[in-house]
């Protein structure tokens, strides 16, 4: 490509796609070391559809290094990212791995697939763009991507709708066909000239620098074909509309630096140039009158509008067209009116930014990590690679970093949700915030058997999460396991929840420190069958007025190490259908404030193997088993009961007996270290033979009048029959 100057201007031209723009004079200072020639060779994925972060490689030779770095700052000036590398068979090379916010075309996404650009209209706006600047180059550009179809199922009543704005905004050749089904399909190309045979191609009115073709064409409007010649328009005379002046009834104002050009076409230049000298007569005499200095079918991004008496040119950089309804008898004069927008090329260009669309986009990409687990860098971005890019050099740089995504952010900026740390060569949907591709995140993660993933590919069913701290979250949905698990780290305590027959509904394991339940009402444990609870040092269950447990059949509750505690301010209910075992390594604590209640069918133990078993009400304590017996594993403590069902506790350890209970009857059931616990009508066979037994009666000082009695040895044959 050569380089041509004329004192302080450049002749920039180039030929994209097989359409050349003309050489545009361009004004400014252009500091060469000397004239040099160099090859721009663009390399694009085959998919030909341009997609954020898709690379394309730019590889440039020069004779002079400084004029390299010149047109790297050049493209570092059109809001691409570029990187830097050498490549030892073509030499410098610059890698673009994002593109400006421009990109985002397409305002429905969920429903059509063709959402970006083609990589040839890609090209035709960048290098458009390069031509804002005063200094520049004369470039020349060779694409020779195949072309590929896009595919759209037409749907509802809303598609001439939409491709009215698609060929509005795109400007895309295609075509329709009905399928044997019925079914109506829509193709969609870049170059007519790669249309089936024997088809009629329809003709997208261009928007973004293409030409209306010099073949005949069809335009689609509200789902009607109009079929008609090329519309003849010599755009010639142009009236400058300066800010809030209003032409035809449509309002021109100035953005950004823009000029709001109106382009008024008709079938021949003699009716053009009528209409011209219409307006030229109603606007005002401060308003100038704009030039295209060549004739074309249409209107093109990059072409320069030059004043009458030669003052510096604009450039063309956005045009927009309206055509009227063609009739199907041809008979109806074609006409089209366009919406131009000229930037002075002695003003630096300032482009809007392009609204967000309905839905964000996203890109499929892989993690690129050189551990099999989660690989963040300090800022706490994944390095990514897309899918479709083509492989780089060994000391190529890096790929973007994207940032995890753990929810939408709450009031205090503090982001919600849970992001599972992904491994290399993951499949993920990477996003944009406010569609700048320099701020992607990652949206979503894809399961993939073929690839690494969350999800692991030995067992599909099983997904693990866990986090930077040794956080463990866990599924399971296999048949003969099916699990939930919550677990800390550097400790056996989990939380696990399953539905399997041969494991617990609930287990929750405290596997060394404290486990404890607190309400500030009630709180009820209710099983059909089992309910254990084990902690290897303390538990602690704690409600504010009552506390429930109710099982079918065991209930047990253990501590190891610690004591094992129950509490409630009012009420305090233990019962169970079978068996109840309460045991601690130190002291078990039943506690009510005012009623303590257990009830057992079976047996019932309470042990303490160091401490105390301590079972304290402020009203009344009841202990009923209505098919064995009730144990005090502490040899301190004593169990006797009355006719009536009545049963007494009595010990060194206790310090309160229900009043007025002097007599005592049945036989003795068992005998430990000096006290005893009597048993109401006892089974003859269950009776053994003991020593006996003297009783001496010492009176105390209670709180009330109250006895206590104590047993000794006595080694004579008699027996008392009373007290």
């Amino acid at each position: 490509m050569a380089i041509s100057t004329t004192g302080s201007r450049v002749l920039l031209s180039a030929t994209i796609g097989g359409e050349t723009y003309q050489p545009l004079s361009l004004q400014g200072d252009v500091a060469l070391s000397q004239p040099f020639r160099f090859t721009l060779t663009i390399q694009a994925p085959d998919t030909v559809l341009f997609m954020p972060m898709t690379p394309i490689m730019i590889h440039l030779r020069s004779t002079e290094s400084s004029d390299a770095e010149y047109f790297a700052a050049i493209l570092q000036k059109t809001s691409w990212v570029t990187n830097q590398g050498l490549d030892p068979n073509n030499g410098p090379l610059w890698i673009i791995t994002a593109v400006p916010r421009w990109w985002l075309l397409f305002n429905d996404y969920s429903r059509f697939h063709f959402r970006h650009k083609t990589v040839i209209q890609i090209l035709r706006e960048v290098f458009a763009k390069l031509a804002y600047f005063p200094n520049q180059w004369n470039i020349q550009c060779r694409q020779s991507l195949a072309p590929i179809d896009w595919i759209v199922q037409a749907i509802g009543e809303s598609d001439g709708a939409f491709v009215q704005r698609l060929w509005r905004q795109a400007g895309l050749f295609f075509w329709t066909k009905t399928e044997a089904n019925g079914q109506e399909i829509l193709y969609l190309r870049d170059d007519p000239a790669d249309f089936p045979t024997n088809t009629s191609p329809l003709r997208a009115v261009p928007s973004s620098g293409l030409v209306m073709p010099d073949h005949e064409s069809t335009v689609i409007m509200r789902q009607q074909r109009y079929t008609s010649s090329p519309p003849q328009v010599t755009v010639q005379d142009h009236a400058i509309a300066s800010p809030q002046q209003t032409i035809q009834g449509q309002t021109a104002a100035t953005a950004h630096g823009h000029w709001q050009v109106y382009g008024l076409g008709a079938q021949s230049s003699d009716q053009a140039q009528r209409m011209a000298s219409q307006h030229n007569q109603a606007l005002a005499a401060t308003h100038e009158q704009w030039l295209l200095e060549r004739q074309a079918p249409g209107l093109a991004i990059g072409q320069r509008i030059a004043w009458q008496d030669n003052r510096p040119a604009a450039v063309i950089t956005a045009a927009r067209y309206e055509a009227s309804q063609i009739s199907e008898d041809r008979t109806t004069t074609t006409r089209y009116q366009a919406l131009l927008t000229a930037q002075p090329l002695s003003q630096p260009l300032a482009h809007p930014l392009t609204p967000l669309p309905e839905q964000p986009p996203s890109l499929h990409a892989h993690i690129s990590s050189q551990r099999t687990d989660a690989q963040l860098n300090d800022e706490g971005h994944y390095w990514a690679q897309p899918v479709s890019a083509p492989p780089l050099p060994e000391n190529a740089p890096a790929w973007p970093k994207l940032m995890p995504f753990g929810g939408p952010p709450t009031a205090d900026d503090s982001a919600t949700g849970l992001h599972a740390p992904l491994r290399d060569q993951a499949e993920v949907l990477i996003g944009f915030i406010h569609g700048d591709p320099s701020q992607s995140v990652v949206w979503a993660s894809l399961p993939n058997p073929e690839q690494s993933s969350p999800v692991t590919a030995a067992n599909p069913s099983q997904s693990q999460w866990t986090s930077h701290s040794q956080h463990r979250l866990a599924f399971d949905d296999s048949d003969d396991s099916a699990t939930a698990t919550l677990a800390m780290p550097t400790t056996e305590s989990h939380l696990q929840l399953t539905h399997h027959a041969d494991k617990p509904g609930l287990s929750l394991h405290a596997g060394q420190g404290w486990l404890q339940r607190q309400a500030e009402q009630n709180l009820f444990a209710q099983s059909q069958q089992h309910t254990s609870e084990q902690a290897g040092q303390s538990q602690i269950v704690q409600v504010g007025q009552n506390h429930q447990a109710q099982v079918q059949q065991n209930f047990t509750a253990q501590a190891t190490q610690g004591q094992w505690q129950q509490a409630a301010t009012q009420n305090l209910t233990l019962s169970s259908q079978a068996h109840s075992q309460f045991m601690a390594g130190q002291a078990t604590d039943l506690t009510a404030a005012q009623q303590l209640s257990f009830q057992s069918n079976g047996q019932s133990v309470f042990q303490a193997s160091q401490g105390q078993v301590q079972l304290s009400a402020n009203q009344a304590i009841q202990l009923a088993s209505q098919g064995g017996t009730i144990t005090l594993g502490n040899t301190k403590a004593g169990l006797m009961a009355t006719p009536e069902g009545d049963w007494i506790l009595f010990g060194d350890s206790f310090q309160g007996y229900p009043p007025e209970t002097h007599d005592l009857y049945g036989d003795v059931h068992q005998f430990s270290g000096g006290t005893m616990a009597l048993k109401s009508a006892p089974t003859p066979s269950a009776i053994q033979p003991l020593p006996t037994l003297t009783p001496h009666i010492t009176p105390l000082q209670p709180t009330r009048d109250l006895l206590v009695l104590q047993l000794r040895r006595d080694d004579s044959d008699t027996v008392p029959t009373d007290f």
